[in-house]
């Protein structure tokens, strides 16, 4: 009878790994996460090559001495090409993170507050917490999706 055992490839294959079956367990497991270490090198390669590519690029263009780089790049105008800056973005997005933030916390503050201390059990805190779940299920994109229509379709503000 032929003998077709992981064992017996092994041994066959390395003839010092004749020993327990000990040994023959551990160079398996040292088999294994060499080979797995190796294909995670060879995964995350790329994306460490492209993060360090970007940050490189954009460290030049926000540290640089030359027109249109260091802090002249975030607090210009953007112009033609590739002149100018990023200021529009920039102040966009401070104005749109300070505007959110002044409305969304107090509003979940609160509303979490009145929930947990003032609400007795029942139908309506059952429905606040349901529209709660609801709405923490939800991805942020398609509320800006729906805003969006809403303010430029429906209420013809923008575009």
């Amino acid at each position: 009878m032929v003998d077709n055992s992981i064992r017996t490839r092994f041994t066959r294959l390395l003839p010092d790994l004749a020993g327990s079956e000990h040994d023959l367990r551990y160079f398996k497991d040292k088999l294994v996460k060499v080979l797995l270490g190796l294909i995670m090198l060879v995964i995350i390669t790329p994306f460490f090559l492209v993060l360090f590519q970007v940050a490189g690029t954009g460290l030049v263009q926000l540290f640089g001495t030359g027109p249109g780089q260091g802090l002249d790049f975030l607090f210009t105008f953007p112009g033609v090409g590739l002149e100018g800056g990023i200021r529009n973005a920039f102040v966009g997005t401070v104005e749109l993170v300070v505007l959110a933030s002044s409305v969304g916390v107090p509003l979940s503050v609160f509303g979490a507050v009145f929930i947990s201390e003032y609400t007795r059990p029942g139908l309506i805190k059952e429905l606040i917490e349901f529209a709660s779940d609801v709405l923490a299920g939800i991805p942020s994109i398609v509320f800006g999706a729906f805003g969006f229509a809403f303010l430029v379709d429906f209420l013809h503000m923008g575009m």
